[in-house]
């Protein structure tokens, strides 16, 4: 039986705790790793254009991340990828500026805490 009230898609709102949790430890895995490429190639690719166009690739990149690790735990639930989407920019924001110090300080020091910073 068809409703004819919806006529399009609806999101049914669901998710489980083990989906949710295994997105919670991908989304820092996954930037990480997209960060480190980042890093490395804004550092040491000597075009401009190019750096610009990584940063884009970059972003693109985290976005389809977490798109498909929503998609894979059967996440539904459209405010809580929001949120899992911005907690992933976020993650994504800090690793790449990490990982581009981290190269263009000849792989001396990676910022855990960006109060390692102060003495550099």
């Amino acid at each position: 039986m068809v409703r004819d009230d919806i006529r399009y898609y609806t999101h049914s709102g669901k998710f489980s705790g083990t989906g949710l949790l295994v997105v919670l430890i991908l989304i820092p895995v996954g930037t990480a790793l997209l960060g480190l490429i980042y890093g490395y190639v804004s550092v040491y690719w000597p075009f401009s254009w190019f750096n610009v166009l990584s940063c884009l690739l970059y972003a693109a990149g985290c976005g389809i991340f977490i798109s498909t690790a929503g998609y894979t735990a059967h996440i539904r639930n459209v405010a809580l990828m929001r949120w899992l989407g911005s907690l992933t920019g976020l993650f994504a924001w800090y690793f790449g500026w990490a990982f581009w110090f981290y190269a263009w300080s000849d792989e001396h020091l990676f910022p855990w805490d960006p109060r390692d910073l102060a003495d550099w």
